[in-house]
Parts: structure tokens; sequence; C-alpha cells
């Protein structure tokens, strides 16, 4: 098994979700990873201004919050 160590700082837990480990650097970057025996990155995503929490998740929508503003991530209602 490959060990690997973020580089940068995080000021929030780790979240499996849906099959995937998302992880969000307090920069505002939210890294996507498969779990897995290898490093496998799935995506990288980055939102304005810095993050200091944990995402949060309710029916099936995740939840950022930065210094200013508050993300919604999700499909529409229906």
């Amino acid at each position: 098994m490959e060990e690997r160590r973020c580089r940068f700082p995080q000021p929030a837990w780790p979240l499996l979700a849906d099959g995937r480990i998302y992880i969000t650097s307090e920069e505002g970057v939210t890294t996507v990873l498969e779990p897995g025996a290898e490093f496998k990155r799935i995506a990288t995503n980055k939102l304005d201004g810095k993050t200091m929490a944990s995402i949060a998740v309710s029916q099936g929508n995740f939840f950022l919050r930065s210094g200013d503003n508050l993300y919604c991530i999700g499909n529409p209602p229906r």
C-alpha cells in the first residue's frame, strides 16, 4: 500500500461519501480521491476564499463554507 501525505494545510476532516474521499484545504481546494491500495486522484476543485470547516452532506448535496460564502454542490431539486 502506498502512503501519501497531504502537502497543504487542511483544517477540516476528510469525508468519505458516495465511495469517494473528499479532502478540503485551507486554500479552498477540494481533492477527490478513490479509496484503495493505490493513490488515485479523481478531481481537484477550487472555491473562492479560504475554507475552515469540514464538508457537510445532506440529501445528496455537499455544503462547503468559506469565509464569505456557503456553497451547495449537487443536483437541483426536481
